[in-house]
């Protein structure tokens, strides 16, 4: 009996990866004007912000069907596999509700849907603890039990150009969306505990920004033991630029060897120029 491990595209790995991985990627749906694709099969990250730069819209995405779930599931219900899905934040997308439905209708006791309440390289680092445990042979339940509570230590900080596709998606508020509205503030946004993302400050500039960032990071300090991931949303200059300035102030950290671009799912609502960190934070 194998343990299968299932995301979804807000969590961001390429084609490449998902292969390398053997992880199961069920995409959502992103429309742009009046075409749809399939984060990570029919679009990619290069694409959706190539079709961005030409026109005036706000992209906007769809969960994924329970069907699209219910496929893996039976297929592991089938063969006596066991399956860990972890979701984008409930707070966020209907996507974790798909699955809980596609679960009782699979009707079977070895799925576990886990609800990540992160996005994007934080929901990246969950899956990744995920896959390392899976490969290790450790016990199903144990495996559930590290993961919740493992995921209350990821956290992501990050910069955005404008809150505008932030608002007009509904993550924001109109009030707290205002704070990004004068020219060159660069707002920051996290995400809570519960799972929503929320603004908490902003800096005149990109370098003012960086320094913020930086601040913010050294609050929660890291655990050295887990790589900290660099992400940026088609502006992988900026995310080299903070990246170093980063290792200048903390060379002692953990650091991936890869950056991350934002793909479509969650690019559509916070649009290109997102600079930002994701990581495990020291446990108390």
């Amino acid at each position: 009996m194998s343990i299968i491990l299932m995301t979804d595209s807000a969590a961001d790995y390429t084609a490449k990866e998902r292969e390398e991985k053997n992880i199961i990627i069920v995409p959502l749906t992103v429309f742009v004007n009046d075409e749809s694709f399939l984060d990570g099969y029919t679009i990619d990250a290069e694409g959706f912000y190539e079709k961005l730069s030409h026109g005036d819209c706000y992209p906007r995405t769809s969960q994924p069907s329970p069907e699209l779930f219910l496929e893996h599931f039976n297929r592991a219900k089938e063969n006596g596999d066991s399956v860990i899905c972890i979701n984008i934040s409930s707070a966020l997308s209907g996507t974790y509700q798909s699955a809980m439905i596609a679960k009782d209708m699979a009707e079977y006791d070895n799925i576990y849907v886990l609800d990540s309440l992160l996005v994007a390289p934080a929901q990246r680092i969950l899956v990744d603890h995920a896959k390392e445990l899976i490969d290790s042979g450790m016990d199903f339940k144990a495996i559930v039990e590290e993961l919740e509570e493992y995921k209350k230590r990821v956290r992501i900080f990050a910069i955005v150009d404008t809150l505008e596709y932030l608002k007009k998606g509904g993550r924001l508020s109109a009030a707290e969306a205002a704070i990004g509205e004068l020219v060159n503030i660069k707002p920051m946004i996290t995400i809570t505990e519960e799972g929503k993302l929320v603004s908490f400050g902003k800096a005149l500039g990109k370098a003012r920004a960086f320094k913020s960032l930086i601040k913010k990071f050294e609050s929660a300090p890291a655990d050295e033991n887990f790589p900290l991931i660099f992400l940026h949303s088609s502006d992988e200059k900026g995310c080299l630029e903070f990246k170093n300035k980063f290792i200048s102030a903390h060379p002692e950290q953990n650091i991936a060897d890869f950056l991350v671009n934002l793909g479509p799912t969650v690019g559509s609502h916070t649009g290109p120029g997102v600079i930002s960190i994701a990581y495990v934070m020291k446990k108390a």
